[in-house]
């Protein structure tokens, strides 16, 4: 690495990655002179664990933090950038980011304006113009909304006669990290648009008009955790058990 150059370099004493500028280098670049940018202080820092071989020293990204939707979109993809990027959209109640196809989400732990009638709209009628063909004149950020109705255009709409119509969304975390309200929020985003008694822009605005079996099956989590749920250090409700929940839609219905 040539002095001037911006990276991550780990910190043991504090157990933290630091932004950082390559002051020297020396043993062939086995190891840098670091100065971290929030103190100005100066360290000599191995560029890899010499057990390990992970690296202790990674590039920056000129374009880092909150603004970052998909961390695919980055040159430099690692364990530091990707936990400053979480961070800073986190701190910007940007809970959700893509990594390619797939979404993180960050339990905030309050309450969030990300679920309002406006948003579910905003999504649904993307998805509907993407399927009829349509461009979208600007993404819209990444939600668990645009990834319950990717399947459900999917399957409504396959590509191709012999495409699979059966879609799924698999939802995985640790205890307290939100599964059993990502669950709920996309079997409520599937239940609204797939609302067969109104046309598609209508459905997506009715705020309580759900069909009743849907509702059903969204009011049948609580009884789902009073069977088998649990107090863990990081959740005063937290499932002890895996969830397979099968939602079968029937077509002109």
């Amino acid at each position: 690495m040539e002095p001037g150059a911006r990276v991550w370099a780990h910190d043991a004493d504090e157990e933290e990655w630091r932004a950082a500028i390559v002051v020297n280098e020396r043993d062939h670049g086995a190891s840098v002179e670091v100065a971290f940018e929030d103190d100005g202080d100066t360290h000599w820092v191995s560029v890899e664990d010499p057990k390990s071989g992970e690296a202790l020293v990674c590039l920056r990204n000129e374009e880092e933090g909150e603004d970052v939707a998909d961390l695919c979109s980055l040159t430099h993809l690692h364990l530091p950038t990707i936990l400053y990027t979480l961070h800073s959209r986190f701190d910007a109640d940007r809970i959700y980011t893509y990594t390619g196809p797939i979404l993180l989400a960050l339990n905030p732990f309050q309450r969030l304006s990300l679920y309002t009638d406006d948003t579910l709209r905003a999504y649904a009628l993307a998805g509907i113009a993407e399927m009829n063909g349509h461009s979208v004149p600007e993404p819209l950020p990444p939600h668990v909304y645009a990834i319950a109705d990717q399947g459900y255009r999917a399957m409504v709409n396959p590509v191709a006669p012999e495409q699979p119509r059966d879609q799924s969304v698999l939802i995985s975390g640790e205890s307290g990290a939100g599964k059993t309200e990502t669950t709920k929020i996309i079997m409520n985003y599937l239940a609204r648009i797939s609302n067969p008694h109104t046309d598609g822009a209508a459905a997506i605005a009715a705020t309580e008009d759900v069909a009743p079996v849907a509702h059903q099956v969204l009011m049948s989590n609580p009884v789902l955790e009073a069977l088998g749920n649990a107090r863990t250090v990081r959740n005063d409700n937290s499932s002890r058990f895996g969830k397979f929940i099968e939602i079968i839609f029937r077509d002109n219905d």
